[in-house]
């Protein structure tokens, strides 16, 4: 017997139920059995789904503050390894403001996620991607960078962005403005002045792009 575990329309996947030779029909039991698993799967995705709602932001799908928090660990712990570096870029959504002015917030949200995607999809080496402020991003990371390293994360970000511009078919161009940094540290807090260091780099490279939109 094939039976669907399900809760309501919410299906989990099967069960399985075989009698071997014997000819019989499913009792009472078996029922019985499925029934309080399908609950207690459903139980377990609320739980999960409240959970999640902590550690991730609601709109993009990736990381909270808090959900910095929960992961930093892996990055701390990778430290020890004398071979590996601390990364981490800035992401910063270009002209917010001017889309939402020009095409509404629905507009606005839109271009963020775009950038959420981007920035998500280049990350590798199970690098910690998060939302620190309305059109903010940063990841974090700490593995054997070469020293080219936020270059290239840079290059995968805007090379996606390039791509989504050309099919996305908005009125509105989606740009980001990245600041990244990556050295040798063996302190937490020493992630707090590269975050620093990041963020100055970024802001650089916006009043370049700024400049050069006039």
């Amino acid at each position: 017997f094939i039976t669907p575990v399900h809760f309501i329309d919410r299906c989990y996947g099967y069960a399985v139920l075989s009698y071997g030779d014997e000819i019989k029909s499913i009792d009472i039991t078996y029922r019985n059995w499925t029934n309080h698993v399908s609950n207690a799967l459903e139980s377990m995705r609320i739980r999960n789904s409240i959970a999640n709602l902590a550690v991730r932001d609601a709109m993009t799908g990736v990381y909270s503050r808090i959900g910095i928090e929960k992961n930093i660990q892996f990055v701390v712990d990778r430290m020890s390894n004398p071979k590996n570096k601390a990364f981490i870029a800035v992401c910063d959504l270009d002209c917010l403001k001017k889309i939402n002015d020009n095409f509404g917030h629905n507009c606005g949200d839109i271009a963020i996620k775009a950038i959420a995607d981007a920035v998500l999809a280049s990350t590798k080496n199970h690098e910690i991607c998060a939302r620190i402020g309305g059109d903010e991003f940063v990841v974090i990371g700490c593995n054997d960078y070469n020293d080219n390293y936020p270059e290239r994360f840079s290059a995968r970000v805007n090379d996606r962005l390039r791509v989504y511009n050309k099919f996305a078919g908005n009125e509105f161009e989606v740009s980001v403005s990245i600041g990244g940094i990556c050295k040798h540290i063996t302190d937490i807090h020493e992630l707090e002045d590269m975050f620093t260091q990041a963020d100055k780099i970024m802001y650089a490279s916006k009043l370049e792009r700024h400049k050069n939109r006039k």
